[in-house]
């Protein structure tokens, strides 16, 4: 009987200690969210790709910005979009990995594709706000 209690005692003890512990190392108390928008259109012509037309738009928790084919049009960004994320062309990958650079992390996206060549992506970013 006095091992039964002596077990009982030491599980109930643990789990007191376990629920009234510090977070586990690697997680996060607070979050912040943003949003980025690319859409593209494909031009083809004589079935080439001749040209590809982008929008990209950011809504973060300090700043925004919107872009037409990497070029400022407004917001408190002040600066094209390839200089602002350190990327050498503006696609999905390489935003999505300068943002991830930047401890962004998606954990969600909207697509659709228009009958006109028009294809939007929004993700939805997380990251640790510390």
């Amino acid at each position: 009987m006095n091992s039964i209690l002596a077990i009982l005692m030491a599980s109930a003890a643990f789990l007191l200690a376990a629920c009234s512990a510090e977070p586990p190392q690697g997680t996060c108390e607070s979050w912040e969210y943003a949003l980025f928008t690319l859409s593209a259109r494909s031009i083809i012509q004589n079935d080439v790709l001749t040209e590809v037309h982008t929008q990209s738009v950011w809504h973060g928790p300090k700043e925004n910005g919107i872009w037409e084919n990497g070029e400022r049009l407004s917001g408190s960004i002040s600066s094209s979009l390839t200089d602002h994320l350190g990327i050498s062309s503006v696609n999905g990958p390489e935003v999505l990995n300068a943002l991830g650079a930047k401890g962004w992390e998606a954990y969600g996206v909207l697509s659709d594709s228009g009958t006109d060549g028009l294809k939007t992506n929004t993700w939805h970013l997380k990251r640790c706000s510390h």
